[in-house]
């Protein structure tokens, strides 16, 4: 080996230790140095961030059903899970598809409570509307005489459903901030 390839040979060991270091940094468990762990027991539970906020898709759209099965019942509805499995498949289906892209928007930006309620809101009204369009369209199949005659319950209906949709919509995204977001005290 020459003195002309010793610059070369000491750039190629330069960058496998470094490479080695990134590789070795990444295998070791990161410590989060913003949680105050000298008063934590030995055995406190490890707070994985993705297991909240699988807890909170799996709870946060549950709410509207109950709340749904629970005023129909109070109301003397005789088939109140009716609406509580609506609200079940059309909460699930909202959160799958459109609540998860809103999770990872919002929590990339490190949303406040308020701009989760929003999101859910408007994710909530959007779903609404798009019911309401169904049985409009349903309406429309049995004749535009149907439609006009029934436009103005049809209309109040629609501000109804899309109203009752945006209420849902925001009160399941607080739930979901609550459980998959929000830090517990003490923590920053």
């Amino acid at each position: 080996m020459d003195a002309a390839d010793e610059p070369r040979r000491e750039q190629l060991v330069f960058c496998r230790s470094a490479a080695l270091r990134v590789l070795r940094s990444n295998m070791e468990p990161r410590v989060d140095s913003s949680v105050d762990t000298s008063r934590a027991s030995k055995s406190a539970p490890v707070e994985i961030p993705i297991l909240r906020a699988i807890c909170g898709f799996l709870v946060a759209p549950l709410l509207p059903s109950v709340a749904v099965y629970l005023i129909a019942a109070g109301l003397g509805d005789p088939h109140p899970l009716w609406g509580a499995v609506l609200f079940g498949f059309l909460g699930y289906g909202a959160a799958l598809c459109l609540g998860a892209p809103a999770y990872f928007f919002l929590h990339g930006r490190g949303s406040s409570c308020a701009s989760y309620a929003w999101a859910g809101a408007a994710i909530g009204a959007a779903i609404g509307v798009a019911f309401s369009l169904v049985v409009f369209l349903s309406h429309l199949a049995s004749g535009w005489t149907a439609v006009t005659a029934g436009a103005s319950d049809i209309v109040a209906n629609s501000v109804r459903v899309t109203g009752v949709g945006a209420l849902s919509g925001a009160m399941s995204s607080v739930v979901f901030w609550l459980i998959a977001v929000k830090r517990p005290e003490g923590r920053s």
